[in-house]
């Protein structure tokens, strides 16, 4: 079974079925047609999923993303960005989301930031090769 098919069954397996299947199909169709996307975001899976923009599925689709990001599919990397004054969005690195959360430190300043969490966005990046992947047989 290629692994395009295999991911959304798994996700099926593991989260008991329902709105994860046809979740994890939107996503993994996203990927497939535009496999130079470097950004997935909830809002973005809410637009893809049919029912999901009113923010009922976002459960669903928090779960679906963790376990297409998990050790045994790896078709996701759960990123997060600092969006700063001026709304530009930058990458950190997993001591800077440290320092942000635990210590409220802004990692661009380095100094104590009151409310950082709050401009702290999670996102998905597809792995680098996802797309290759998708196409080949997944062999559990």
């Amino acid at each position: 079974m290629l692994l395009k098919d295999y991911a959304p069954e798994y996700v099926a397996q593991v989260l008991g079925g329902g709105a994860e299947h046809g979740i994890a199909r939107e996503i993994v169709s996203f990927i497939e047609k535009y496999p130079k996307t470097r950004q997935i975001t909830i809002q973005l899976v809410r637009q893809l999923t049919p029912g999901g923009e009113k923010g009922n599925l976002d459960i669903a689709i928090v779960k679906t993303l963790q376990v297409l990001a998990g050790e045994h599919l790896r078709l996701l990397d759960t990123k997060f960005e600092l969006i700063d004054q001026e709304d530009v969005p930058h990458d950190l690195s997993d001591e800077e989301i440290h320092a942000a959360i635990a210590h409220s430190i802004n990692p661009l300043t380095g100094h104590e930031e009151h409310g950082i969490r709050s401009r702290i966005l999670m996102y998905f990046a597809p792995e680098v090769d996802t797309p290759e992947r998708l196409q080949e047989v997944f062999v559990d």
